[in-house]
């Protein structure tokens, strides 16, 4: 992948993050509350999923390095895989060279291709707590920041209309 197009997307994330946290707390330390019970519920609310949203944000950011070295790993591997068939090819087919016993070929063979198969695991259940959190800090965001709002519509309808 471009060098520039990771670089772009490691900003945004870190700048979102920031953002959902800002907002977070700029809107805790100018909140004002009414005698409307749903006022304080939608303020309390929207509080609350900005607070997962930017905890959510923060723990992807925390695993995708896991994630990277586990792709690094396996990548690792499939080069190692390809270098012991070539070897198990070229012996097969009685070229000269530097030749590795039968059975050690096959051992490393199939070792390489467990660790393949534990690392595509390990990936599989990575991404998938990834994508959820990924997908609730994307949502919740919105989610509380519409909260927020109709919290301060409230508490501003209210100094209008009393």
């Amino acid at each position: 992948m471009d060098k520039a197009i990771i670089d772009y997307q490691k900003k945004f994330e870190f700048y979102f993050v920031a953002l959902v946290f800002t907002i977070l707390g700029l809107s805790i330390q100018t909140s004002v509350f009414t005698n409307f019970a749903c006022q304080y519920v939608f303020e309390l609310l929207g509080w609350l999923l900005l607070l997962i949203s930017g905890l959510a944000g923060l723990s992807r950011m925390e695993w995708i390095p896991a994630i990277q070295l586990t792709k690094n790993f396996k990548h690792q591997n499939l080069q190692d895989k390809k270098m012991y068939e070539d070897i198990k090819s070229r012996q097969a087919r009685g070229f000269s060279g530097k030749q590795m016993p039968e059975a050690k070929l096959n051992l490393a063979l199939n070792y390489v291709v467990k660790k393949i198969g534990e690392q595509d695991d390990k990936l599989k259940k990575l991404e998938k707590k990834s994508d959820i959190k990924y997908h609730t800090h994307k949502w919740l965001f919105p989610a509380g920041l519409i909260l927020i709002i109709l919290s301060r519509a409230i508490y501003h309808l209210h100094k209008i209309y009393a």
